[in-house]
């Protein structure tokens, strides 16, 4: 309660200067000569100055009328005071002078399922009884994304370290279009799917929908959140593309439910608030844990397989390492230990969640206003907003409990892959990371993208405009190999051979039941691992004589480096790549179903707009 309250009067006074600057200019530009013209000619629907006397009337009565009136309403049960206070009330409501940022945050134990925390709001009063942690449904936007992501892992049609093109797309839906946007319109080429949920990519997102189908992707959310009514669940979940921005809507404690089943080992959680009644005397009632207990007895609990959940809280947990979006929100708020989450923003910034766990804590935060058709202003999105409130709640809620992380189940491969290209790495491969696959996805290729570096002779433009004789001979020798097909050849039959020891066949396979029961551990593997791609590297081609040639494209290769200099590309700035989901302003190219305008309301904008992070993702290469 203290760190909810904390966080959204920091954000009403965000709100004010923003709602100030823009009162400013309005007035400056439009009010002034509107109140001028209205005295002029007598024109009441733009009399401005009562308005203006409305609102400062307005004002008086809900500061210090109205709560008076309600405790004698209260003591006395006085029919006529109450319709007045419910009037007054309306109008404070509607006027937008009194509303204020609200929010919710509710806490859960992914084992046990007990609500250890729940704040519903703003301090309670006579017009403020809402819980919203439990009453209000809202857009989640990229809060979504987990539960696609998981569909394609568990699918095995996508893999962590499948590439997908991160570019401009357009999607057909009769005569509809669709066009999803990152946000800022930034695209970033080939990305692995582990990095595009960790900058939460919206256009890598709606392509993993499209691939998987909208079906498949609302029978595992709603089995991973919990509404399992076949009504419910087509009523509550939009079959239409834009499901891949999140325009489902959901409860804080629906949300927290999701993501619990991810804390939970991929088993569902049920949350209970009352565990048992007695009567004055202390004699047992009602004891509802019992009950819940046999019901979860008897039904399967395992919603997602314990391999698929391990993979996800993986890729979950880079979402606050350095580059993720909720990075600075957790490490600029002292929370230091392993947890996994993911932020949550709404169209033009109407909606900011955090959702975050540990193994013994799964807490949901979000933040907004009542009317969901008011922004909480530019920028002011999931990380920035709940993520702050999260960390602070997480590092105190969880201060006397040691730091701890989810154990590797059987059946999961560590693998050695190119960050590059997805696929094992070679001997030219500089950027290489272990990464995690379901038995029948380990990538049975090796890199072909990473190439041996030849100095500089790399590339030479200069090669096409024929200044010299020497130039052409220098492309044909530095990078013509000595044997054009020996190098395909060769790695046709490396992935041959790889292919035959995951399978179980030939003279060097692995046993196939031993990594699926009881596989190896990861350095006894990545042992064997080794010992199978050295024995099949394709053997680098013998060095260049270079010495005939130096002297001669000695001036060719000072105007190459000057040159690609100059064509480089800007290299992405690590403090604008969290920066990346849907442009705000982009909803009207949702596609809609049956006619539902509120299918498209909201899309992703999940950034840390105007934070910038000291620290470089150390299992990156921008």
């Amino acid at each position: 309660e203290k760190y909810l309250r904390e966080g959204l009067q920091r954000q009403d006074e965000i709100y004010k200067k923003i709602m100030s600057r823009v009162r400013e200019k309005l007035n400056q530009k439009i009010l002034d000569s509107l109140d001028m013209v209205s005295t002029l000619f007598n024109l009441e629907k733009v009399n401005i100055g009562q308005y203006k006397n409305e609102e400062r009337v307005l004002s008086y009565l809900q500061t210090n009328i109205i709560a008076p009136l309600d405790i004698l309403s209260f003591m006395f049960n006085t029919e006529s005071l109450n319709r007045i206070l419910e009037s007054s009330y309306k109008i404070g409501k509607t006027t937008g002078k009194f509303q204020k940022v609200e929010g919710a945050l509710i806490a859960i134990e992914p084992k046990t399922g007990y609500i250890t925390a729940m704040v519903g709001g703003r301090k309670f009063s006579p017009d403020n009884q809402l819980n919203r942690a439990v009453q209000i449904r809202r857009q989640v936007g990229s809060g979504f994304k987990p539960y696609i992501y998981t569909a394609a892992i568990d699918t095995k049609i996508f893999t962590p370290a499948s590439i997908i093109m991160d570019s401009p797309v357009v999607f057909y839906d009769g005569e509809k279009e669709w066009i999803p946007e990152n946000y800022g319109g930034i695209y970033h080429g080939k990305m692995r799917l582990r990095d595009a949920l960790r900058k939460s990519i919206n256009v890598v997102t709606a392509k993993i929908v499209d691939r998987l189908g909208v079906d498949t992707v609302i029978k595992y959310a709603s089995k991973i959140i919990g509404i399992t009514d076949p009504k419910e669940v087509k009523k509550r979940f939009p079959r239409v593309l834009s499901i891949a921005l999140g325009v489902v809507e959901l409860s804080p404690l629906e949300q927290a439910r999701g993501f619990g089943t991810f804390a939970n080992g991929g088993k569902a959680v049920t949350p209970i608030s009352v565990l048992y009644v007695l009567d004055r005397n202390g004699n047992l009632i009602d004891n509802f844990e019992e009950k819940l207990r046999e019901k979860q007895l008897k039904e399967n609990s395992q919603v997602i397989s314990e391999q698929t959940n391990f993979i996800m809280t993986d890729m979950l947990r880079d979402v606050l390492r350095p580059g993720g979006t909720g990075y600075r929100a957790a490490h600029s708020n002292g929370f230091d230990r392993p947890a996994g989450g993911k932020t949550g923003t709404t169209q033009n910034w109407k909606d900011a969640w955090f959702t975050g766990f540990t193994p013994d804590l799964v807490t949901c935060v979000w933040v907004g206003f009542d009317r969901n058709s008011v922004s909480l202003g530019r920028g002011q999105a999931g990380g920035v907003v709940a993520g702050p409130i999260w960390a602070k709640f997480m590092r105190d809620a969880l201060k006397d409990k040691p730091p701890s992380w989810f154990e590797r189940p059987k059946g999961i491969y560590a693998v050695k892959i190119c960050k590059k290209s997805g696929l094992l790495p070679t001997k030219y491969c500089k950027d290489v990371m272990t990464e995690y696959f379901l038995p029948g996805t380990v990538p049975t290729e090796y890199c072909n993208e990473c190439k041996p570096s030849r100095g500089n002779e790399s590339f030479n433009l200069n090669i096409f405009k024929k200044k010299k004789s020497s130039t052409t001979n220098f492309f044909k020798k530095s990078l013509k190999p000595k044997t054009p097909d020996s190098s395909v050849t060769e790695n046709k039959e490396n992935n041959t051979q790889f292919n035959r020891s995951l399978n179980g066949t030939g003279s060097n396979s692995l046993n196939q039941d031993n990594i699926i029961n009881n596989p190896l551990p990861e350095e006894n593997y990545q042992q064997k691992y080794n010992e199978e791609t050295t024995r099949n590297q394709p053997e680098q081609t013998a060095p260049i004589n270079e010495s005939s040639e130096k002297q001669k494209s000695t001036e060719e290769n000072t105007n190459l480096s000057n040159q690609q200099k100059g064509n480089e590309p800007n290299q992405p700035n690590p403090e604008q790549e969290i920066q990346n989901e849907t442009n705000p302003s982009d909803t009207s190219n949702n596609i809609q179903n049956n006619g539902e305008a509120n299918n498209n309301r909201a899309q992703s904008t999940d950034t840390q707009n105007g934070e910038s992070l000291n620290n470089t993702d150390l299992n990156s290469n921008p």
